[in-house]
């Protein structure tokens, strides 16, 4: 008796056991790289910019297409931009979130509890503040053909740090974390638009100051390294004397 009732509870659970109860086509979704969030003081609506990868030269290659849309919340903005292409947005592969450098007091909290509360973004994704006057000219202004993806090259910059220790990656569990904490003054690197071969590019340098919940001013290059030595997490770079 035991024997046959294993044996049926092995065909029970095959028959029952047998698909994914979340499955999603890829087709349906567009997968977002990176997103820019700035804030439109007239309106009052937030102004979330998504890069979002896409195939080009006949599937060969991966580049980008970008989405803009606005809302009254970061979620809100985000759910125009899935009205506006009918596809949902996937953020499991996002790696920056760019914030505009007047993102401070309550909308700096907003713009990041999206961020953190939802499922999908990882809880690595790197923060960055732009040094440019909004947060989506550091997507709109680089690789002006679209054939390579801003965001990915913000994270593999950022993941070679300590080969030019000018700027400190921050993910976005650790800046959260530090911003509620008694006497800690976090910081975050600074992305700006820069020319390189004729072509522009993202480039970071220096880091923005947060205390509370505002950016109160930043450092250059050489004031982040000092900075970077005097927290303990220097592992390279170069110092010409």
């Amino acid at each position: 008796m035991k024997k046959i009732f294993a044996t049926l509870t092995i065909i029970l659970s095959i028959l029952t056991l047998t698909s994914c109860w979340n499955y999603r086509e890829i087709n349906k979704m567009r997968f977002v790289a990176g997103v820019a969030i700035d804030y439109d003081e007239v309106k009052d609506e937030y102004i979330v910019t998504s890069e979002v990868v896409t195939l080009i030269h006949g599937g060969e290659k991966f580049g980008s297409t970008l989405f803009q849309s606005r809302g009254k919340t970061v979620f809100d903005a985000v759910r125009d931009t899935v009205m506006k292409n009918a596809r949902k947005l996937y953020w499991g592969h996002a790696k920056v979130v760019i914030l505009s450098q007047d993102m401070s007091d309550e909308r700096l909290i907003t713009a990041l509890d999206y961020t953190g509360r939802d499922a999908e973004f990882r809880d690595d994704i790197w923060v960055l503040v732009s040094g440019e006057k909004a947060a989506s000219e550091v997507l709109e202004e680089t690789f002006e053909n679209r054939d390579e993806i801003a965001s990915f090259h913000i994270d593999n910059t950022l993941k070679n740090e300590k080969s030019i220790s000018t700027y400190h990656g921050v993910p976005a569990w650790r800046f959260i974390k530090d911003m509620f904490s008694k006497g800690v003054c976090p910081t975050l690197p600074i992305v700006r638009v820069a020319e390189k071969d004729g072509e522009r590019v993202p480039k970071l340098g220096g880091q923005a100051i947060v205390k509370g919940d505002k950016i109160v001013g930043e450092l250059d290059e050489i004031e982040t390294r000092s900075y970077i030595w005097v927290i303990n997490e220097l592992k390279g770079g170069l110092i010409t004397v």
